[in-house]
């Protein structure tokens, strides 16, 4: 597997491409602050590998429905910069024609760029104790259904309880579960 190469755009922590990592692909994490995907330097980088997948996260910041409430406080550098790293990502997965790639966000703005979403999911389903629907364009292989029914999940949604920016960071995260269940579809 060393010489699959599997992108992980604006990963964060990686979490999603772990799966990967761990089975010996090559991941190559492009996230900042190393990387930069509204750089030139950053897309060129990405478009000189053979890549096999591409994992892609947008920050969700301006696209997702949750961002509304502070969609006054956004100004046009923020909007502009958002739809830049959308634009330069999508341009990355156009011209690298990988074997698949995917791209996810949480329901809102995206949904009118990129239509109706390939799968959805919330992280409880694959394991993880909160809630968080998250949509998937792209193309993959959907992965195994969840391990959990919404009826079977009994646990408390325990990141109502967290504040502050562990919270953010935390719902950031690629639940293990889910990111498991992705990387054995998508191999």
């Amino acid at each position: 597997m060393k010489d699959r190469i599997i992108l992980d755009l604006c990963g964060g922590t990686g979490s999603w491409s772990k799966p990967y990592k761990e089975a010996g692909y090559d991941v190559r994490l492009v996230t900042l602050p190393d990387y930069d995907v509204t750089e030139e330097k950053t897309v060129q980088y990405c478009l000189s590998l053979s890549v096999h997948g591409i994992l892609c996260a947008n920050p969700c910041e301006i696209w997702g429905v949750m961002g509304n409430c502070r969609w006054q406080e956004r100004t046009r550098d923020d909007v502009y910069l958002h739809a830049r790293i959308l634009v330069n990502n999508l341009r990355i997965i156009y011209e690298s024609n990988p074997k698949w790639w995917c791209i996810e966000n949480p329901p809102g703005k995206l949904e009118k760029f990129l239509g109706k979403p390939k799968f959805s999911f919330h992280p409880n389903e694959y394991g993880a104790h909160y809630k968080k629907k998250t949509l998937l364009w792209g193309r993959f292989n959907t992965p195994n259904p969840p391990l959990f029914s919404e009826s079977e999940v009994t646990h408390k949604n325990y990141i109502a309880t967290v504040t502050g920016k562990n919270r953010t960071e935390i719902r950031a995260m690629t639940p293990a579960g889910f990111a498991k269940a992705f990387f054995e579809a998508n191999r």
